[in-house]
């Protein structure tokens, strides 16, 4: 039996040449997810994700699949789990949104997930401690909007229930 050859392997927390050893096959899969098609005419590119993207239904969960190999490569990388937290949120957001019609297909293409992911593991790799707090900080700030927008429209929906019930009674 042939022996299988993972593109991502667990990299040594101790080791000081960490961030050099993020596979190159995951770093050339960014690539073609993010920046592989030039735009003719312009200096932008797009990715594979992007055009799959076009696909209902199949290319988002392709574009899902393929972003979670960027975070399995930072999982096995070592990198801190408030940075995975906050890579799990951007392939989240990416894939909420690239579902929405038209406007998620846009955002697809805009929208370099994959590369701000393996951004963050080299950043995570060479500086744990700063890339550590502030994925926290971002994750916690999201969240606080979040809940803020759950919270007041909760609130509109209580004000407008209680509108309603004073005109009919």
């Amino acid at each position: 039996m042939s022996e299988h050859r993972l593109p991502i392997r667990r990299i040594d927390p101790a080791d000081p040449h960490r961030a050099a050893k993020v596979s190159p096959r995951i770093q050339q899969l960014t690539w073609i997810l993010d920046d592989a098609i030039r735009i003719p005419g312009t200096t932008k590119r797009v990715g594979v994700d992007g055009v799959v993207g076009l696909i209902p239904g199949i290319g988002d969960a392709a574009g899902l699949a393929a972003g979670m190999i960027v975070v399995a490569a930072g999982i096995l990388g070592g990198v801190a789990v408030p940075t995975i937290l906050r890579m799990l949120w951007n392939v989240t957001i990416d894939a909420t949104l690239g579902a929405i019609p038209f406007a998620g297909d846009a955002f697809d293409f805009v929208n370099k997930t994959n590369t701000r992911n393996l951004n963050l593991i080299h950043a995570d790799l060479a500086d744990r401690k700063r890339t550590a707090r502030r994925s926290a900080l971002v994750l916690t700030i999201w969240f606080a909007g979040v809940s803020a927008i759950v919270v007041v429209l909760v609130l509109i929906q209580i004000l407008v229930i209680a509108w309603v019930l004073s005109k009919i009674f």
